[in-house]
């Protein structure tokens, strides 16, 4: 058996699934959590924000969250929690199993600004962003027995796509699932009866006269599915035919689709309020800074337009069922924008910190890991100038010395002796080079190229893998795939059925840093490989990290032209991914 067969039976410690189950600390904050979902009584219900350094674990307690604690009680189980403390309740929500008669699960979604944006996912988009969401609430709460639906958002988003010269039956089957998304359905299907001819959507609804026949039908189609509750629907919405008209007059890059949240949010709040909506509703933000990179000091409106939808939601969603939680590295300056703004005393923010050394021990025990002196060694060595223990870096110590565990060789505490040079916490790139390096020691030479040129993918999968194998001297194998995809630093890119993956942020800006001799070759082959594709944005990506000038200037020589021709989907990409430029600046290699 090779080495990479022997690593990849066994998923690592840090990759999220398995993570999860080794969950450690963060009792206080499960227990505040719980008492959103819980505690009718709760007043004023705020904006959970948790904030902290990069790579501590905010990602993972949010997961951590969604899997296990978003549970219901009934008032008296819950009662009996208060007089508890925080770690007894955080195990008690953790642990309790019987949905028949101690909880209710509650829907909920997480969308991670941070994913890469593939296709029409795109989390920080503020169009393809939203409707992310909003597929995976109705999702979920069909999941659980509830019906969530949003039919002026939907018929706003079917005009959208009109307007944009998008709406065919293709791209409504793709992003409006039919088996979740009833009343969308019914709107497409009102278009090809009232035509009876299996037309592109886009040219029946430039027709003369279309558009009030639509309207009348659509509004046929909401009082059929509302029945007895069309007077609260209606008295909440104040909906009219005229309203739905009025959304053809929208400008759709100006009006259109900044209205989108307003329809999105009075269209979910009044769905909250329904004989068949759940008690509460939870919606989880991840990885709010990635909505500038580094753009912190570049002008106040261009700073608050970037999270502007996700603002206009956070604002407007007032019902007491709906839970908000959002983590980033930094608490939002929300109370400055002129648009939207949030004030401080809306948010309760809490610093989401590294552990201490009790939980750092306590994970190593999880893990399997028991020597004193290793366990010793491997805290020490995880460690910054104020004693606290960085998990990232403590779960690829576990990650090295079970690898070597699984090759039949044992690691000891003199083989993690700390640096006698004191690490600060800007220094960690310092100590994720070492580890990443020495965990590669472990694996075979083609799976250790194929790390570093994997570093040049935003994202990518098993057929991106293969074809950068074939290119670039590494010899690709399905085992060793398998295996790569098992490291602590390999994250799924959250792309449902797609399976896409990405490596962590800080160990593959690491990499892209250190501009290796592969990782340069990896980009030169995506540049053509996605000049081919006809894929733009990810072209003049490849080609800034061949030469920063010449991928800069082509970036602003395309997103001009793209503005004179209102073509703003595509000036919002350029923006992202000039945003990744800022966020990992490098020199030209020439």
């Amino acid at each position: 058996m090779s080495i990479s067969e022997k690593i990849g039976q066994q998923p690592p410690l840090t990759q999220v699934n398995r993570a999860i189950q080794h969950f450690t600390d963060r009792h206080q904050i499960t227990a505040l959590f719980a008492d959103y979902l819980n505690n009718d009584n709760l007043s004023p219900k705020k904006i959970l924000f948790f904030y902290g350094d990069g790579g501590n674990g905010k990602s993972l307690l949010l997961k951590f969250l969604l899997e296990n604690c978003c549970k219901r009680f009934s008032a008296d189980i819950w009662q009996q929690q208060k007089a508890k403390t925080y770690t007894e309740v955080a195990e008690f929500v953790k642990t309790v199993t019987n949905k028949k008669h101690d909880f209710k699960s509650v829907p909920a979604v997480l969308l991670d600004f941070a994913q890469q944006p593939l296709d029409e996912d795109r989390p920080q988009d503020p169009f393809y962003g939203l409707l992310m969401l909003r597929r995976e609430l109705s999702k979920v709460a069909k999941q659980l027995g509830y019906q969530l639906e949003f039919p002026l958002y939907d018929f706003a988003c079917v005009w959208y796509l009109k307007q944009k010269g998008k709406l065919t039956v293709e791209n409504i089957q793709k992003l409006f699932p039919a088996q979740e998304l009833s009343l969308t359905g019914g709107i497409i299907n009102t278009v090809k009866t009232i035509f009876q001819e299996n037309k592109e959507l886009a040219i029946v609804l430039a027709l003369p006269g279309i558009l009030p026949t639509l309207a009348a039908s659509i509004l046929n189609i909401i009082t059929k599915y509302f029945g007895q509750d069309l007077t609260l629907y209606l008295r909440g919405r104040g909906i009219k035919t005229e309203d739905i008209q009025r959304i053809e007059q929208l400008d759709p890059d100006k009006e259109l689709i900044d209205a989108l949240p307003n329809f999105f949010v009075k269209d979910l709040e009044v769905a909250m309020k329904r004989k068949n909506a759940p008690e509460r509703l939870i919606l989880f933000f991840d990885t709010h800074e990635a909505f500038w990179g580094d753009w912190h000091n570049r002008g106040k409106a261009r700073f608050f337009k970037q999270d502007e939808w996700l603002r206009c939601i956070l604002t407007q969603l007032n019902s007491p069922k709906i839970v908000v939680v959002v983590a980033g590295r930094e608490i939002p300056r929300w109370e400055q924008a002129s648009q939207w703004p949030i004030s401080k005393n809306q948010l309760e923010c809490k610093e989401i910190l590294n552990f201490e050394k009790a939980d750092a021990l306590s994970y190593l025990h999880r893990v399997g890991i028991e020597d004193p002196d290793l366990c010793e060694s491997l805290i020490a060595y995880a460690s910054f100038d104020d004693d606290l223990v960085h998990p990232l870096l403590l779960g690829l110590c576990a990650d090295i010395v079970t690898s070597a565990q699984e090759q039949g060789g044992i690691l000891t505490s003199t083989e993690f002796q700390p640096s006698s040079q004191i690490y600060q916490k800007s220094q960690i790139d310092q100590k994720l080079e070492i580890l990443v390096e020495r965990l590669l020691k472990y694996v075979d030479e083609d799976l250790e190229d194929a790390v570093y040129a994997l570093s040049a993918c935003r994202a990518f999968n098993k057929d991106l893998y293969f074809e950068l194998g074939q290119s670039l001297p590494f010899d690709p194998t399905h085992v060793a795939f398998n295996t790569l995809i098992r490291f602590s630093f390999v994250w799924s890119a959250e792309k449902p059925g797609q399976n896409w993956y990405r490596l962590h942020p800080l160990v593959r800006r690491l990499n892209l840093k250190q501009q290796r001799e592969i990782t340069q070759d990896a980009h030169q082959f995506l540049q053509k490989y996605y000049q081919k594709q006809g894929n733009v944005p990810e072209e003049i990506y490849h080609t800034y990290w061949q030469d920063e000038q010449q991928g800069m200037e082509k970036l602003i020589e395309v997103f001009k032209l793209a503005n004179q021709q209102e073509k703003n989907e595509l000036c919002r990409i350029l923006a992202e991914i000039e945003k990744e430029f800022l966020f990992c600046p490098v020199k030209s290699p020439n």
